[in-house]
């Protein structure tokens, strides 16, 4: 009896679920998404897919390039997320059916080099979107179609361009023989001058870091290791800062606030000196620190002092260095222990937490003319 009544019910939500909307009864928004996405392989990679809009909503993270179709259909969605944290797609070629890309959907694919887009399609606003966000190796962009994206790739190119027109040494010389580095958060002409006892102290501290090192590269992966280890942002700082700037006038008043952004202070820095808090600085001394011990190790490296549009108040500085016969950017500030945003691709950088309207080629010229 147990066993009829069993079929029975069993038939019966069988021919519900058959005849829902007949029986009045309707499946959840929610329930309706999960029943339309469908698990593929292609090869002996998983993807989920959405035959009725060709949208891809997950990829294995070892795909390679962007599959066309996927069980026989069209892909034209770029679905939020879909291939973030991918480490083996160098290049990402969207096919030309595709008609939506979706927020991050190559959030952090950190081998993707180049990207080739169909023309006609249209991105939006790719930094709030995040679709390119810490892919740190992107250098090439074939057909973008962001005007915003375009220019700010070409500051960077800008900047690197007045780079390689310079003797790299000038860039050593400034900081290592003349013992003088321009740290942005200095009261006054922005200049800080070592003394000899205290220049003595950032070249030991390079000597030990590269001690082993066969080449430039080495050396500074060595030194940005050490920095990433050893600071820590001092968020309370910034906050405060940022509070602060809102009902002040910068140019004419100094933040109270005492903050250590030169590489000696940082380098000899005592916890006990510090309410027990180990080495703590902003982006300003994780650039002017990455620079000394660059410059000290013989590696020439500036700091770059990003500017976002006038009004936002969204500066930042990091580095470029020329290291091996070339000139590369890397951020320490943003970097983990694998070194993440060292090296790191022009495109890549201007699509992400990088972007900059104007970077400082004024101060850069004036180093060149030892006006710095």
């Amino acid at each position: 009896m147990k066993k009829v009544m069993k079929i029975t019910l069993s038939l019966f939500l069988v021919l519900a679920m058959a005849f829902a909307p007949d029986l009045g009864i309707t499946r959840t928004p929610a329930a309706q998404a999960k029943a339309a996405i469908k698990y593929y392989t292609i090869g002996n990679k998983g993807i989920n897919f959405e035959p009725s809009t060709g949208r891809i909503t997950w990829a294995d993270k070892r795909f390679t390039s962007i599959p066309k179709k996927v069980g026989g259909k069209k892909v034209k969605i770029l679905g939020q997320w879909c291939f973030s944290g991918n480490e083996k797609m160098k290049t990402a070629k969207i096919p030309s059916s595709v008609k939506k890309v979706e927020k991050g959907a190559f959030y952090g694919c950190k081998s993707l080099k180049k990207v080739e887009i169909p023309k006609g399609l249209k991105l939006g606003d790719i930094e709030d979107k995040l679709i390119f966000w810490e892919c740190n190796k992107l250098t090439t962009v074939v057909n973008n179609p962001d005007k915003k994206w375009q220019q700010r790739i070409q500051t960077f190119n800008d900047t690197l361009a007045y780079l390689k027109e310079q003797d790299p040494q000038t860039y050593v010389e400034n900081v290592r023989m003349n013992k003088n580095q321009w740290v942005p958060d200095e009261e006054g002409s922005g200049r800080h001058k070592y003394t000899d006892e205290e220049w003595a102290v950032v070249e030991k501290k390079a000597k030990e870091l590269t001690k082993g090192c066969g080449t430039d590269m080495d050396k500074a992966k060595a030194i940005s290791r050490w920095i990433v280890d050893y600071l820590h942002y001092d968020n309370v700082w910034m906050k405060k800062f940022q509070e602060w700037r809102k009902t002040h006038d910068e140019e004419k008043e100094s933040f109270p606030l005492k903050k250590y952004t030169d590489a000696y202070h940082l380098i000899t820095w005592k916890a006990s000196e510090h309410n027990g808090e180990t080495a703590m600085t902003t982006c300003g001394g994780y650039g002017n620190l990455t620079q000394a011990l660059f410059c000290a190790s013989g590696i020439p490296c500036v700091h770059v002092h990003r500017v976002q549009k006038e009004g936002e108040n969204i500066d930042h500085v990091f580095n470029v260095a020329y290291v091996d016969g070339k000139w590369i950017w890397l951020d320490n500030t943003y970097s983990d222990e694998k070194l993440n945003y060292f090296n790191c691709g022009i495109a890549g950088f201007a699509a992400s937490d990088h972007r900059c309207d104007r970077l400082n080629l004024e101060y850069l010229e004036k180093l060149v003319k030892g006006e710095v």
